[in-house]
């Protein structure tokens, strides 16, 4: 039998109290920084700096539509919500039961609308003229340009674009429902201005900035300076070309955005404010998301009350990443849900909503439990995983302790798995977590080990005796990976002990 050798050798005590650095997939998993992860599914921060717990669960969708949901829109109290076609509007009940969906009617266009306030209605563009919802009726705009696909409110305008056109124009001051230019036209009348005038390409997307307005057009990016009639065009790049008109989202001055060759994108100020260029960012998640990136469907929210930003590639995957760490080094995970998500709303840091496939889901933290889309009404725990830096050395290694600081998350719910928290090393199993109920909050302390140098680790491993001395595992690298589908918890920090060996005869 192989004997590892008894020449004292120092141990090493990885300590993994910080996770903040989130997903990297670009590097090879030995590579990556010790508070980096090299796989991670349903992983969330918590409130406390660099720790990691199980993200929320969907529950049972508050209302299922005859078709994909295309958008979501929070107003006044009420969640419009297109679908097929038809607006509706749900209105949340008390203590997060589910509330009352009631029709609206009929959209006039095809695309997917767009929504925006502008003084006490909702405007909305969907490829057609544009619509007003005043919170009783929904009604057309008949003075409307045409074919609006997108639109914005400014400097008491409201501003849209057209299908297949690079003309920006602009209501009358005031009053969302005037758009003919008068013969002489005045300041507060109605306007509009080309975007690139003599440049190729359309407008594809509009975003308000602090001071500017951005546009993407299809072969190039411009901004509006100032406002009408002393506005300028200043030209930014013809070298980026954005996926659609919903992957493109501001944070406090900062325009993220998905190109559709180079995957998330940032704009932002150079040395001077009338210097403004594009950039690369996220670079440690953004070439999986180049790869996977639907130009159609992918999608980018700002969950300001989160401080998250979402990016899907137009699947169900999402990545959350986490600007409260800072815009230069935001750190991303990975979300998997059941179906497409097609869109997210946000009414403030409390609630939050989530539209997958055509089922509208609570995504505010009230449940642990996803919706099983196979099973009907059956409600699933999240299963959630992840894989730490892996250490490979020149010769093998001894496992020889392993010890976690981490506490099950009691929600709001009544029927939860206690399918044990699972922990392996190298591929092997070595223990598994069960959360009791009934017990204190933290499981192990920071100190207490899960197996000591005396006894055997688990029955589980007797297969691997052979490789034990003072009953540790023996394994040509390490990569601890911890997996679960059952109780939500917590995990504040672990620490793993490996001592280096040789093999002697």
């Amino acid at each position: 039998m192989r004997r590892a050798s008894k020449h004292a050798v120092e141990g090493t005590v990885l300590d993994f109290s910080d996770f903040s650095g989130g997903l990297n997939l670009r590097t090879a998993p030995e590579n990556i920084a010790q508070n980096e992860l090299a796989e991670c599914r349903n992983m969330t921060y918590s409130s406390q700096p660099g720790r990691l717990r199980t993200r929320a669960g969907v529950g049972l969708p508050l209302h299922s539509f005859d078709a994909p949901i295309d958008a979501l829109f929070w107003d006044s109290g009420a969640l419009l919500t297109a679908a097929g076609g038809v607006l509706y509007k749900y209105i949340p009940a008390p203590d997060g039961a589910v509330g009352t969906t009631t029709q609206i009617g009929a959209l006039t266009g095809t695309v997917r609308p767009q929504f925006c306030v502008f003084g006490t209605d909702v405007f909305i563009a969907s490829g057609d003229v544009l619509q007003k919802y005043d919170g009783a009726t929904l009604s057309t705009v008949t003075d409307s340009p045409a074919h609006v696909a997108g639109l914005y409110a400014r400097a008491g305008r409201l501003f849209c674009f057209e299908t297949d056109s690079d003309m920006l124009r602009g209501s009358a001051v005031g009053d969302g429902t005037v758009w003919t230019i008068p013969p002489s036209a005045t300041n507060a009348d109605p306007c509009e201005t080309q975007i690139g005038y003599k440049v190729a390409g359309n407008i594809v997307a509009a975003v308000p900035s602090l001071t500017d307005v951005i546009f993407f057009k299809s072969r190039a990016t411009f901004r509006l300076v100032g406002e009408y009639p002393d506005w300028k065009i200043v030209e930014i790049s013809r070298d980026e070309e954005i996926a659609n008109r919903d992957s493109a989202v501001n944070v406090a001055g900062y325009l993220f955005y998905l190109e559709k060759s180079k995957g998330m994108r940032l704009l932002q100020g150079t040395d001077g404010y009338e210097e403004i260029a594009p950039s690369d960012t996220l670079v440690k998640v953004n070439p999986r998301l180049r790869n996977e990136m639907s130009d159609t469907a992918c999608r980018v929210w700002n969950l300001r009350g989160r401080n998250i930003l979402l990016i899907s590639a137009g699947a169900g995957k999402i990545l959350p990443a986490y600007y409260e760490y800072g815009i230069a080094s935001m750190p991303a995970l990975m979300w998997e849900f059941y179906g497409d998500v097609r869109d997210v709303a946000e009414p403030d840091r409390d609630n939050l909503y989530i539209a997958i496939g055509a089922n509208l889901h609570d995504f505010s933290g009230r449940t642990s439990e996803d919706y099983d889309s196979a099973a009907g009404s059956h409600l699933s725990p999240v299963s959630c995983s992840f894989s730490t830096k892996k250490i490979v050395g020149a010769s093998e290694f001894l496992t020889k302790r392993l010890g976690i600081s981490a506490n099950s998350l009691n929600l709001l719910v009544n029927a939860v798995s206690d399918e044990p928290l699972r922990i392996s090393v190298a591929g092997v199993p070595l223990i598994n977590v069960v959360f009791e109920v009934d017990e204190s909050p933290y499981i192990y302390s920071d100190t207490s080990f899960i197996y000591d140098n005396e006894n055997y680790i688990w029955g589980g491993l007797r297969n691997y005796q052979e490789f034990y001395v003072h009953n540790v595992l023996r394994s040509k690298y390490v990569q601890v990976r911890f997996e679960s589908s059952g109780r939500p918890f917590q995990l504040t920090h672990f620490v793993l002990e490996t001592v280096s060996v040789g093999v002697v005869s």
